[in-house]
């Protein structure tokens, strides 16, 4: 067995210690999500990837910009999240990314900044409508 072949000690334990901090993890993310439709967290992550490209000195390396639990669900307990998430605010949050992902092209060739910075309103509007 080749040492890439070898998993790190706490990839492979199991027991009350794992356990323990698995459950110490859940419950700060149900604290984290109480009374949130989205998690803040994420979903400002994922915004901050297009301001930096929206801000960069080239508009036209902008791209589309993940799904609210495409995001959510790449991260650690991501299913969890998404579980606690409001369906109606992913619809929505969703619903405004389709669309700027619709007319990223567009804004790329125009090098339209007022129709990114009207996204990052509309999204910032969407998680106070929901984080209120």
């Amino acid at each position: 067995m080749g040492i890439e072949d070898q998993k790190h000690p706490e990839e492979t334990a199991s027991g009350p210690d794992q356990e323990q901090r698995k459950e110490i993890q859940r419950q700060q993310i149900r604290e984290e999500m109480r009374g949130r439709g989205l998690s803040p967290h994420h979903a400002r992550n994922l915004l901050n990837r297009v301001v930096a490209e929206l801000y960069a000195p080239g508009i036209p390396n902008l791209e589309p910009a993940q799904r609210y639990e495409e995001h959510v669900r790449d991260e650690a307990c991501g299913d969890l999240y998404m579980e606690l998430s409001d369906p109606e605010a992913v619809s929505e949050f969703n619903a405004l990314i389709d669309s700027f992902n619709a007319d990223i092209e567009r804004i790329k060739k125009e090098k339209d900044l007022k129709a990114g910075e009207d996204f990052l309103n509309r999204a910032l509007n969407i998680l106070e409508k929901y984080n209120a």
